[in-house]
């Protein structure tokens, strides 16, 4: 009897270590398992990294060969307009020189006082004198007004010439005195030459006493009575001044 209490009781050891046997084995199997699963997550986790880093790196060396290439077509860019203007340059100021250089040929006596003194203009007969004083009689307009200048006879086509040296302010046009030359004499000397044609110069240009400026031209209607003629003006500023005052 108590032979078969031991029998089963070592059976039943036996048994239980196997059990405990099987379930260390399967332990062991499934933290193994568990453990190949982690190192093959971690290895695709890196694999993964790698690439991400590889691409990074391919896209910043593209980057810096588009900013080189972009910098270097700037640089050539800029060079080729610094070459544009150095090629420009030198022919300016060669104008501006030139330029220069006539004005101070021809700008030499512009200065015009109360004691200086004129050329004619063009030669002929007064026919109206200069008078701010009193009123007299303008036969195309059949009244009597004052006269700020003087009219000078000419015929068609007579060359006038610049009384004194000068510098050209206008040329211009109006319908009373029809195409006009302006002068500068200086200090605050100006003379208007109208009625003319063919002119000559042109505004900012310096001429000399006797310079051909243009000629006379068909008289404007309200000259039409008086016939062909030069429209010859004084001013110092704005106050008209008779211009036979200073002619020699």
């Amino acid at each position: 009897m108590n032979r078969r209490k031991m029998n089963k009781v070592v059976k039943d050891k036996l048994f239980l270590g196997g059990m405990l046997l099987c379930l260390v084995l399967l332990t062991t199997v499934a933290t193994a398992t568990i453990m190949n699963r982690n190192n093959n997550n971690e290895d695709g986790q890196y694999l993964d990294l790698d690439t991400s880093t590889n691409e990074f790196v391919s896209e910043s060396k593209e980057n810096e060969m588009v900013k080189n290439e972009t910098k270097e077509n700037t640089t050539e860019s800029t060079s080729k307009e610094q070459e544009v203007v150095e090629q420009t340059q030198p022919e300016s100021n060669e104008q501006q020189a030139q330029q220069v250089d006539g004005n101070q040929v021809q700008a030499l006596n512009l200065a015009f006082t109360n004691e200086s003194k004129m050329q004619w203009p063009v030669q002929g007969n007064i026919l109206r004198d200069f008078s701010m004083d009193k009123t007299i009689y303008h036969a195309t307009l059949e009244q009597f007004k004052v006269s700020p200048e003087v009219i000078i006879q000419g015929a068609v086509d007579t060359s006038v010439i610049a009384p004194v040296d000068a510098q050209v302010l206008a040329v211009g046009a109006n319908e009373e005195i029809g195409t006009y030359v302006t002068l500068n004499l200086g200090n605050e000397y100006q003379v208007v030459l109208g009625q003319l044609k063919n002119v000559t110069v042109e505004q900012g240009q310096y001429v000399t006493a006797g310079t051909v400026i243009g000629a006379i031209n068909t008289p404007t209607k309200y000259y039409s009575v008086e016939g062909p003629n030069l429209y010859f003006q004084l001013l110092h500023g704005q106050t008209p001044v008779d211009p036979m005052e200073f002619i020699q």
